[in-house]
């Protein structure tokens, strides 16, 4: 008798992997992850190659994320007012013609630095539509209890497709030059036709997906403007949503700046190993996420009423284990402070997730998904520009454990509050 009921709890667990629209919206996710990780290496090999410049390197970085935090909440709107489907459809195909014009480029060696600048800058405006879009389509296709595991499974798959596909695309390039250090465009541009071949096969999976007709949801046609102060409106009334993405903003701001500009000069300047202790920091985050996104795919979520506890409550354990990470010499050490570390917040980026997108209503889930994004990626810019310089003033040893002691001291402020600890324990406030 236990083993039949064991049986149909793991089916009801993984019963979405039995809606063909998802695998479809899985397939996708992977395939399109599988590119971009492959470019993710190839991109700043042909920077190098263009210019040799730390410089432009950081230009490219700026180009692209500057017109992202810009252009997201716009994106938001537009996603409520186009339907996730269209929209992302509309951003793939803009994809292919950006990559599509740039592997051109390369494969004919006629390419120029202010080439991969305007289509860095043209990729940052149509990411701003695309990440919303993506994380809004999802509970169009799926039951809400289904939608722990199908985040859970599409975040972490392309985690893995980002721990995998540098390194791949770095082994093909050097066997293609037949050099570690001087890469031919060859090789830089036969990265960049895998990426052109998965959009395309990802843009056409997503093409197949058929929406049920109930759930074709799709905002007021209002000027953009009316749409965004609708969004805005809505999280500020709803205070739980309003609560926790202040806290969520802060705490970005604190960890994303000091994870982009802290481990790389922590590396090279304190670690024994130098740019490949940077690169067994970064494997380790994306292992121990990846750790996280399973377990809550697979775990029940938290109970209503210790939702904001056990979320903010996060905070207050992670911290240490950062924070610490500036007294390290040994990479192997620090490795495991983060493999400590990184599973809860990989965790708690699908349970929230998962939270936001059964709590908020449909016509408006585009705008609220586009803030979230924001929060997460839109602001890292600017907070990575103040880490730096607060490094350049005191060290990136103080900076990254006083980074790591201001994320435990607010989130265990916040989780002694008693408004805090009752963040998500109301419904939805309309």
């Amino acid at each position: 008798m236990s083993e039949a009921l064991q049986s149909t709890a793991t089916r009801s667990k993984f019963h979405v992997f039995g809606n063909g629209n998802f695998r479809l919206l899985a397939v996708s996710a992977i395939v399109v992850s599988i590119g971009d990780a492959l470019t993710f290496i190839a991109y700043p090999w042909l920077v190098l190659q263009l210019s040799d410049s730390a410089i432009a390197m950081g230009t490219i970085i700026a180009i692209e994320a500057l017109p992202r935090a810009l252009f997201i909440l716009v994106g938001g709107a537009y996603v409520d007012k186009w339907s996730p489907k269209t929209t992302i459809i509309f951003t793939r195909l803009c994809y292919i013609v950006c990559i599509g014009t740039i592997t051109v480029l390369i494969l004919t060696e006629t390419v120029e630095l202010w080439m991969v600048y305007i289509n860095a800058f043209i990729v940052g405006v149509v990411s701003a539509f695309g990440i919303p879009a993506i994380n809004t389509f999802l509970p169009q296709l799926v039951d809400e209890e289904d939608l722990s595991m199908g985040n859970s499974t599409i975040q972490g798959t392309s985690l893995l497709a980002f721990l995998a596909g540098p390194a791949a695309a770095g082994f093909f390039m050097t066997w293609m030059s037949g050099s570690s250090t001087e890469i031919e465009l060859f090789a830089i541009g036969s990265i960049f036709v895998v990426h052109l071949i998965a959009l395309a096969l990802a843009t056409l999976a997503i093409v197949m997906i058929q929406v049920p007709q109930e759930k074709q949801v799709q905002s007021e046609d209002k000027p953009v403007h009316h749409s965004l102060k609708e969004g805005f409106r809505y999280i500020w009334n709803d205070r739980d949503l309003f609560l926790y993405f202040g806290y969520m903003g802060v705490q970005s701001c604190v960890m994303i700046g000091t994870i982009f500009i802290g481990f790389p000069i922590l590396a090279n300047e304190k670690l024994d190993h130098g740019v490949a202790s940077h690169g067994m920091l970064l494997s380790a985050l994306g292992a121990g996420m990846l750790l996280g996104i399973i377990i809550a795919g697979v775990a029940k979520p938290p109970p209503p009423r210790y939702f904001g506890t056990i979320m903010i409550g996060i905070g207050v354990i992670a911290g240490p284990f950062y924070a610490a990470l500036g007294l390290q010499e040994s990479t192997v050490t620090a490795m495991i402070l983060i493999g400590c570390a990184a599973p809860l917040s990989g965790y708690s980026q699908i349970v929230v997730i998962s939270w936001i997108q059964k709590r908020v209503e449909q016509d408006i889930m585009g705008r609220v998904m586009s803030m979230f994004s924001f929060l997460l990626v839109g602001i890292a810019p600017l907070a990575a520009l103040g880490i730096s310089v607060l490094i350049e003033l005191y060290g990136v040893d103080y900076v990254i454990i006083a980074a790591g002691a201001l994320m435990t001291l607010l989130a265990l402020g916040c989780v002694l509050h008693p408004r805090m600890r009752r963040i998500g324990a109301s419904q939805m406030a309309n």
